[in-house]
């Protein structure tokens, strides 16, 4: 008969709630498979145990055998067709690799009789929540509520009071430990105050951040105006620097280690040529060093300058290679971003001084003249 591909998404348990729109984005980054499905034959083998999780399955017509393999069982345990269990229509397996939860399948999955299935690939689910950030968090605190939770430990067993502890000697050696700290601590003060010690520095990661707004005060031109370049970046980001660097770090080292396909960007690919391609792309211009997708990713103005809140974004085992990869660029061009920007501030606080002392250096004349 004739069926519904979004009726079919929309009835699925694990997408309750979600909007329209959500549904139209797993359909066209789904292909074939998510939009008419697939028809198999009774006993084929959908998924084996053991194989890499990277899709959601939902039965739409049929009945499917769960087949969960016996220790020592190293063919997938073919031998326990009789004990399975049984998936009919509307039920749906595979969920776990969108949450991270799953990364291989614990069981083979094995047609009873004729099926159709629909498949969600992790790269479609991805992308649909990269575009709907209102679906992005009602579908991951559903995740987090299906997490099992940790049982809480259980209170200590109560002791038979046997009377007071024969401890004096421990009390004693912790309380002479405690004086001691406090004694040199005190001692450290009034050195530190004395200054024969120097005091410890007090950079820490959110130093850059407090620099960019100091300088953002200090950079106010006369009457008060900031400067252009100040209102075409954003740099009022909720993470910093090192924060950044080390969350690049994570990507780099997950898309090492990454077993899935994906699209690869250009060697030559530098965040200074995206910056340079901008620039050239307001002129009429276009950098022959980046492809059509590059270069029409950045003819828009607002590529670089909407902040990415790493909080939003999903697991780094849920995303795709492609995914990790447009992260990881983002990030490298907020971090260019704000190297450019100190270099305009030391710049601009140099002309700013110089500006000052030949003012000065006039009105010294005019006044001997």
């Amino acid at each position: 008969g004739v069926f519904d591909p979004l009726s079919v998404l929309a009835n699925c348990p694990l997408f309750r709630g979600c909007s329209p729109a959500f549904f139209q984005e797993l359909l066209a980054h789904g292909g074939d498979r998510a939009q008419r499905g697939t028809l198999l034959d009774s006993g084929r083998d959908v998924v084996k145990a053991g194989s890499p999780c990277s899709s959601l399955y939902i039965v739409y017509h049929g009945a499917l055998e769960v087949i969960r393999p016996q220790r020592g069982d190293a063919d997938g345990g073919d031998g326990l067709g009789a004990g399975a269990a049984l998936l009919q229509e509307g039920d749906y397996f595979g969920q776990g690799c969108f949450d991270g939860s799953q990364t291989f399948h614990e069981a083979t999955i094995r047609t009873a009789t004729l099926c159709h299935l629909f498949e969600v690939t992790l790269t479609a689910y991805t992308e649909a929540l990269m575009k709907l950030p209102q679906d992005r968090r009602l579908l991951l605190a559903a995740a987090r509520r299906r997490r099992p939770k940790v049982a809480a430990p259980s209170p200590p067993a109560k002791k038979l009071d046997a009377g007071p502890a024969p401890l004096p000697a421990a009390k004693t050696l912790e309380a002479g430990r405690a004086s001691c700290v406090e004694t040199a601590a005190s001692a450290m003060v009034r050195l530190r105050a004395s200054g024969l010690v120097p005091r410890p520095p007090r950079e820490s990661m959110l130093v850059p951040k407090a620099k960019e707004a100091s300088a953002k005060e200090e950079l106010g031109g006369p009457g008060g105006v900031t400067p252009v370049w100040w209102k075409r970046s954003d740099l009022r980001h909720r993470a910093t620097t090192a924060e950044d660097e080390a969350y690049i770090a994570r990507m780099k080292a997950s898309l090492k280690h990454d077993v899935r396909n994906g699209f690869l960007i250009l060697a030559d690919f530098t965040v200074p040529a995206l910056f340079g391609a901008q620039r050239s792309g307001r002129g009429g211009g276009r950098s022959p060093r980046m492809s059509a997708s590059h270069a029409a990713e950045s003819e828009d103005p607002q590529a670089v300058e909407v902040p990415l809140d790493v909080g939003l974004l999903p697991p780094i085992s849920t995303m795709s290679p492609m995914q990790k990869r447009q992260v990881q660029r983002q990030l490298e061009v907020r971090v260019h971003a704000r190297r450019r920007f100190r270099v305009a501030t030391r710049a601009l606080r140099t002309d700013h001084r110089l500006a000052v002392i030949a003012t000065g250096a006039r009105s010294r004349q005019d006044t001997f003249s």
